[in-house]
């Protein structure tokens, strides 16, 4: 028998006593037997609730008309007088009451702080917690008293419950806190999606109507040279006005090819399905394009499954280009041979991870945030600040991303693009 059988036995014991004593009323005590919680029965219900280090309960049912007679007796009311459900509860909660006085030094030597509630009294089929309960039933001439005891070692004290409430608090706070930054990062993406769209509208635009002026600088410009090489006399002071103006227009045509590119790429090309090894291929004839210096190049592949992407692979190619003219840029020219490229595919989750390293030193964290945003550029002013912008662009069209990885020491661009499974 366990221990919550053999106080479960003892509380009814009790209980017979206690009836026997002040009703001259002597039932049979059945052997105690565990069971998976209170039964719910259409009768009346006293309980008594306790708490500590642990909580549990008293319980004991009868029918209706048995506890009537019970609290009639020791009302001293004749068998014709009806009693109604509040001197129910004071006649039976008061003998629960003194039971539970005597059965606590029990109880008091598991915990050493113990509450013990006032009566309650339910009539109907209450529902009690599904715990490891105890059951014992008193068997009387004309009824019957079930006793039900159980307790659960959860602990209520005070500062348990404390430390519980601030768990849930702070995982609370945590799932709200990822919420709030996935929202903030949707919002953000949704935003440079917009000023992108805006942009390329702009930039086909400008491109359109600054490349017309742009024609007449530099065909005047020809004709003013043309005509300083038939008469030199102050041909020196124009020559250098003609050159000024050369450098600005070849700067403005740079910064106009650039609004073109960008306003082209955000229009992807029909997408077409490759093997992710097939990026090797790409990148190689990119780096044939933009890396006019010797430079250490490593291509690796980690990749285990024969999944696809989808891509647009003129645009894709561009993308590159920009990728390696940026790693060209920082590239230390008086030390080529301590110039390298590494390229590593690899798979995170459903997406094929694409990291692109260089040599160069890696980007200020200060400036991390804003290296994607057009017309953004740390170098000197002949840039126009798109190449990572139209990264970006062409990336989040693949329906991937593109981000710094600021953990290694050098520069580092992590491509991420959703990986076609080939199950």
């Amino acid at each position: 028998m366990t221990k919550t059988q053999e106080h479960t036995q003892k509380f009814a014991t009790k209980l017979n006593e206690l009836l026997h004593s002040t009703l001259d009323l002597s039932g049979e005590v059945q052997e105690a037997e565990a069971i998976g919680g209170v039964e719910s029965n259409d009768g009346i219900y006293v309980s008594i609730l306790f708490t500590g280090s642990f909580y549990g309960e008293y319980i004991y049912f009868m029918k209706t008309e048995f506890a009537e007679k019970i609290t009639r007796t020791l009302l001293g009311a004749a068998d014709s007088d009806e009693v109604g459900l509040e001197d129910i509860r004071s006649v039976l909660g008061e003998l629960l009451n003194i039971l539970s006085g005597n059965l606590a030094n029990d109880l008091k030597s598991k915990s050493s702080i113990l509450t013990i509630t006032t009566p309650r009294l339910f009539k109907g089929r209450p529902v009690f917690p599904e715990v490891k309960t105890g059951k014992c039933s008193i068997q009387f001439t004309d009824g019957e008293i079930i006793c039900y005891f159980y307790f659960d070692t959860m602990k209520l004290n005070i500062a348990d419950s404390y430390r519980e409430a601030l768990e849930k608090i702070y995982q609370s706070y945590k799932k709200l806190l990822s919420a709030h930054q996935t929202i903030k990062s949707q919002q953000k993406d949704l935003i440079y999606a917009e000023k992108t769209a805006a942009l390329g509208t702009l930039s086909s635009g400008v491109a359109h109507n600054i490349n017309t002026p742009l024609g007449v600088i530099a065909l005047t410009t020809s004709m003013v040279r043309e005509k300083i090489k038939k008469s030199p006399e102050d041909g020196n002071l124009i020559m250098e006005s003609l050159d000024k103006i050369d450098l600005t227009t070849t700067r403005i045509s740079n910064i106009v090819k650039t609004l073109r590119d960008f306003s082209k790429a955000l229009e992807l090309n029909q997408l077409i399905k490759v093997e992710p090894t097939e990026f090797f291929t790409i990148a190689t004839e990119a780096l044939k394009n933009k890396l006019s210096i010797k430079a250490r190049v490593e291509l690796t592949s980690e990749l285990k499954n024969n999944d696809q992407i989808e891509i647009s692979k003129e645009e894709f190619t561009q993308c590159l280009e920009a990728l390696f003219k940026n790693a060209l840029e920082e590239f230390d020219l008086e030390k080529t041979n301590e110039n390298w490229i590494k390229i590593n595919l690899s798979e995170n989750n459903d997406f094929l991870k694409i990291q692109i390293s260089n040599s160069g030193n890696k980007i200020s964290p200060e400036i991390v945030d804003s290296a994607f945003d057009p017309f953004f550029t740390k170098k000197n002013s002949t840039h126009a600040g798109l190449g990572l912008s139209l990264v970006k662009g062409i990336i989040e069209g693949h329906r991937g991303k593109v981000y710094l990885d600021n953990d290694q020491s050098h520069t580092s661009f992590v491509i991420e693009l959703p990986l076609i499974k080939n199950n």
